[in-house]
């Protein structure tokens, strides 16, 4: 159980900004890569609430507004589920730039993205 404790499921986010057009028609975007083994349901929280489905090996793609966001994940499917939450990070929407967000959701030690299981009952 203790070394269990000490694998945790994290979250590989890449950051990348990018030089709008000038015409502030582009939305910043955050891409979910699945590559947990298991089919997950991301809450995504902030100026902007939404769930996005992506099953295992797949990836979805939402436009959000900028602001301070964090994620909720439930992996598994009816009856198994596994919870977590992770830190808070920043989306960039100006006039001059929008960010393109990546987080890959998979279990690493060590990932650059710290999660921590939480019970679910934001859901």
């Amino acid at each position: 159980m203790r070394a269990l404790r000490m694998v945790f499921v994290s979250l590989t986010v890449l950051f990348f900004v990018v030089c709008a057009s000038g015409q502030g028609n582009e939305s910043p975007t955050i891409t979910f890569v699945n590559q947990s083994g298991e089919n997950c349901l991301v809450k995504l929280v902030g100026p902007m609430t939404t769930f996005v489905r992506v099953a295992n090996a797949t990836q979805k793609q939402v436009a959000v507004r900028g602001g301070h966001y964090y994620i909720l994940t439930r992996y598994g499917d009816a009856g198994h589920f596994r919870y977590t939450r992770g830190e808070p990070f920043d989306v960039t929407e100006t006039a001059y730039s929008v960010s393109e967000i990546s987080i890959t959701l998979h279990k690493v030690v060590g990932g650059n993205y710290n999660t921590h299981p939480d019970s679910g009952s934001d859901f």
